[in-house]
């Protein structure tokens, strides 16, 4: 029993600590997300910063709750973490790919000049 009352401490010890950092990074993402829609062709990745930075608002809400004692809302903070690292790894897929792709076309588009005899440059 003392081990589980340990481990709830530490959770809301940790979940205190946790809020004010969700806060800063939430109110940064829709900052940056703000100035991202405004210069009109970043509407995509602005819009993406600030539904980013609205889920890790919602995560320092439920953040609030776990740590004044309700570990009941522990799913409130959880959950929109979840999202948000899902939207993450998607990202960084999506980056890798095009990196990939981008690379690809650079180097096919320079073979047809090799096989001519032009060198790489």
């Amino acid at each position: 029993m003392e081990l589980e009352s340990f481990a709830q401490e530490e959770v809301i010890n940790h979940t205190r600590t946790m809020s004010g950092w969700l806060r800063l990074l939430a109110i940064a993402n829709i900052v940056f997300g703000a100035f991202f829609i405004i210069s009109i062709i970043g509407i995509i990745p602005g819009g993406v910063l600030i539904w980013q930075g609205l889920l890790l608002n919602r995560a320092a809400n439920g953040s609030r709750g776990v740590s004044s004692g309700n570990l009941d809302s522990l799913t409130k903070l959880l959950s929109p973490l979840k999202i948000f690292f899902i939207i993450q790894g998607v990202l960084v897929l999506l980056g890798i790919f095009g990196w990939i792709l981008a690379l690809s076309i650079v180097g096919i588009s320079g073979i047809p000049n090799i096989l001519k005899g032009g060198g790489f440059y």
